[in-house]
């Protein structure tokens, strides 16, 4: 295919895929995207975005692009097209292609019908977790959508919110007598139970007035069940799906708002009653702290603090993802000038401004219940009751303390999970355990706790989970979030053919001109022997510092022997290893505090927190708590930071196993298949923090089996067979030595063989299945000629990857 034939091609994107509007992550304005088949959630760029939604079929890639050229000033090439386009269609978002359905069934489980009746039991404790108890809420919520439809009419919408505003407004002429009625309430404590069964319904009320009014806006409630917290708080909850894909944030807002509207207009049938009450009456007290207790329920759920309704509806205004998140990360980055100007300023005012307030607004709030407290407790306890929300905030601190610190050293006599023999080998202090004891804890140099499967996937895309970028230049299938710490953008990248080959990255120039190399890790002539199994034989390479290496190698080729000799785990029989400018062996415990190792199965404090574990981590290393703090923030963990260990699925985990290899900020990584086990959600997710460790400039020694993550993450590749080093250089140089064939696949019910063999320029044909493969190195001109039989929409081209040279370098009996 030309260029030519290229730029005149109108791809659509699929009608019924889902692109939100613009919002704020961090610095960073990013668009989710949704497959309604298969509920893969996605973010991307605003250069993304701005191509995406043009490719509606009616304009040609030529149009797109003069529009993209004149709004960003720079144009897109031939090959970032193609790339762009291969990649819209193996996320299957293109017109024309179907959702597979195993995608399908992992992302949209439960769309297609009801699910099993009865109660399902959530994973939790005893004391938290949650129960689903409507077998099909989305058929629910339908049929309260269209009992309640009178109320959804402006004749009756305005009036009940003119009501409230009047309720509001009498109740603070009013507040005396409401507050001594509810002082007296608290004598009474039958009375005060009934209140407080009422105001649960009025919880429960509130809850689906949520799920009611984002139907009436055309979403889909997920599910309805029970939420059980801290054992003597339940109650009713309704998940709904997709509010900040909603065209309008005053329909977000409205989402988020109903619930705090309902828990008022609830109250208005108990109004006149009180009204109407003589002022000796038994029942002045129930309608009277009913009053005021479910006013100040409905008030203050509108506060902008997690993970209230006023912070959601806050955020949805604000067009933002994770405030609060965002605004502590803001507000530890802006203690320093690179930090700040890296947000523009109203996104400073907002994160900075949110922060400020978030401290007032606790200020207050404890002012206010202190006043509350004062207003409506019995009068002895006037002297102490304005402090007890403080006193009470501040017992719940000191008790998260001690137990923290409790827990820590519980956790460090107790064997931590599935802790491996290396564990208790890489202890700072350079001596382990004795024979067949447990190691107290993870060693802080083997930086990951060694983690195992978990069943439990992480959710596609909450809104941190599994990111993918459609990025024109990135070589992988996934689409990844935009990273807040690179600048620049992807699609102001230039045409991959016109762009230096990547054999060596780019580093500065010294004043001669030259580039100057600084080693991380070097190898020369390593051996070691095993009996009669020679597993490394002369092994010589080097890894720059700053450089993202992969190791790729069948099994039995020697990478876990030759990463344990550089991580000083083993001896070499022959050779020298030098690291950061040490030698590893004997056992070097200052280089230890200066790496950090993930495994593929790490241990963990399971009946810990993420936060406590990642805290008890930081102080084996001698280190502060803010340590694990940042590395909880660097994984993308910091709202699982009180989730316990073994309550965190899968994906979660290895990220959290990262965190343990980062806590001490070491200046060279080892990561041993960190992806294994992950469902591809989950995996891409992960990518993301990789790509962010990168761009920070750390050195990442990498070893996988997945051939398609080391050609989208490493600088540089060494692939091992048989103990020797077969092949190193850049994935790309690697793809060229190669020098393979294109391979157009065509519909076989199209073009016989016997034609496509007479094309000039075609090398070999072969049939798979109901496809054509016609293999050549003149891709062009066999599209060209292609093109007089078969509709251009309907022929696929493939190029080499890293697996096919990697394949052609080791064997592919050896392939996994």
């Amino acid at each position: 295919m030309t260029t030519a034939d290229l730029l005149q091609m109108r791809p659509a994107v699929r009608t019924d895929i889902l692109v939100g509007p613009a919002l704020m992550r961090g610095p960073v304005p990013v668009h989710l995207v949704k497959d309604p088949v298969s509920g893969a959630r996605m973010e991307v760029g605003a250069k993304e975005h701005f191509v995406i939604v043009r490719l509606d079929g009616t304009r040609t890639l030529d149009e797109i692009g003069a529009a993209y050229a004149a709004h960003f000033g720079t144009r897109l090439g031939p090959a970032q097209w193609q790339h762009l386009l291969r990649l819209l269609s193996v996320r299957q978002l293109l017109g024309g292609a179907v959702p597979s359905r195993a995608a399908a069934t992992s992302g949209a489980s439960g769309a297609a019908g009801p699910a099993p009746a009865g109660p399902e039991r959530r994973r939790g404790s005893l004391l938290s977790g949650r129960t689903k108890m409507v077998a099909d809420a989305p058929a629910l919520m339908d049929r309260l959508h269209t009992a309640t439809a009178f109320g959804r009419r402006r004749a009756v919408l305005l009036p009940l919110l003119a009501l409230c505003a009047a309720l509001l407004v009498w109740e603070g002429f009013a507040y005396r007598e409401l507050a001594h009625a509810t002082h007296r309430l608290f004598d009474q404590p039958v009375t005060l139970c009934a209140v407080g069964v009422v105001l649960w319904f009025s919880l429960a009320a509130h809850e689906l007035a949520h799920g009611l009014v984002a139907r009436a806006y055309g979403l889909r409630v997920r599910e309805i069940g029970l939420r059980r917290h801290t054992g003597f708080m339940t109650y009713l909850y309704c998940e709904v799906e997709d509010v900040q894909f909603l065209p309008g944030r005053g329909r977000q807002i409205a989402v988020a708002a109903a619930g705090a509207v309902t828990n008022l207009v609830f109250l208005l049938p108990f109004w006149p009653v009180w009204l109407l009450l003589p002022d000796r009456a038994q029942a002045v007290p129930f309608f009277g702290g009913l009053l005021l207790l479910g006013t100040a329920m409905a008030l203050l759920n509108l506060l902008p603090l997690p993970p209230l309704d006023g912070y959601k509806a806050l955020g949805y205004a604000l067009g933002t993802l994770r405030l609060a998140t965002e605004s502590r990360v803001f507000a530890v980055k802006a203690r320093s000038r690179a930090g700040r100007a890296a947000y523009p300023p109203k996104l400073r005012a907002v994160y900075g401004g949110y922060a400020v307030v978030c401290v007032l607004l606790a200020a207050a709030v404890l002012a206010g219940l202190g006043l509350a407290c004062r207003a409506t407790l019995p009068s002895s306890w006037s002297a102490a009751a304005p402090w007890l929300p403080a006193a009470a905030v501040a017992v719940a601190l000191t008790l998260r303390v001690l137990g923290t610190r409790a827990a820590a050293r519980r956790a460090a006599r107790t064997p931590a999970t599935a802790s491996p023999p290396s564990a208790a080998a890489a202890a700072p202090t350079g001596t382990g355990p004795s024979a067949g004891a447990a190691p107290a804890a993870p060693s802080p140099a083997a930086a990951g706790p060694r983690t195992g499967t978990d069943s439990a996937p992480e959710a596609p895309m909450d809104p941190r989970h599994a990111t993918d970028r459609l990025d024109p230049e990135d070589r992988t299938d996934p689409v990844d979030r935009p990273d807040p710490k690179n600048r620049t953008d992807p699609m102001d990248r230039p045409d991959p053919t016109d762009r230096p080959d990547r054999t060596e990255p780019t580093r500065p120039m010294d004043e001669d001109g030259t580039r100057p190399t600084r080693w991380a890790v070097e190898l020369s002539g390593v051996s070691k022997t095993y009996g009669d199994v020679r597993a490394l034989d002369g092994v010589s390479l080097s890894v720059r510092q700053g450089e993202f290496f992969g190791i790729l190698g069948p099994n039995g080729a020697g990478k876990t022997t030759l990463v344990e000799i550089v991580e000083g785990m083993r001896r070499a029989d022959a050779g020298t290893v030098t690291v950061l400018g040490e030698s590893p062996w004997p056992r070097n415990t200052g280089l230890l505090r200066r790496i950090g190792v993930q495994t593929q199965s790490s241990a963990f404090f399971t009946r810990l927190t993420a936060w406590e574990h990642l805290e008890t981590v930081a102080a084996l290393h001698g280190i502060g708590k803010d340590a694990a703090r940042r590395a909880l923030d660097m994984v993308g963990l910091a709202d699982k930071a009180r989730s316990r260990v073994d309550d965190l699925s899968g994906g979660q985990r290895q990220r959290l196993a990262l965190a343990t290899a980062l806590v001490h900020e070491p200046d060279l990584i080892f990561l041993d298949e960190p992806t294994a086990a992950l469902d591809p959600e989950a995996r891409r997710s992960l990518w993301d923090v990789l790509r962010a460790l990168r761009g920070q400039g750390r050195t990442i020694v990498y070893t996988t089996h997945y051939l398609d993550e080391a050609e989208a993450l490493c600088d540089r590749v060494a692939i091992i067979a048989g103990g020797k080093v077969v092949a190193l250089d850049t994935p790309t140089a690697l793809i060229r030595a190669l020098a393979a064939p294109a391979r157009l696949l065509v519909p076989a019910d199209r073009i016989t063989p016997e034609q496509a063999r007479a094309i000039d320029g075609v090398e070999r044909v072969l049939v798979e299945g109901g496809e054509l493969v016609i293999e050549t190195h003149a891709a062009n001109r066999v599209l060209v000629a292609v093109g007089e039989y078969v509709d251009m929409d309907a022929v696929q081209t493939r190029t080499a990857t890293l697996e096919d040279a990697y394949l052609r370098l080791t064997g592919s009996e050896h392939a996994r």
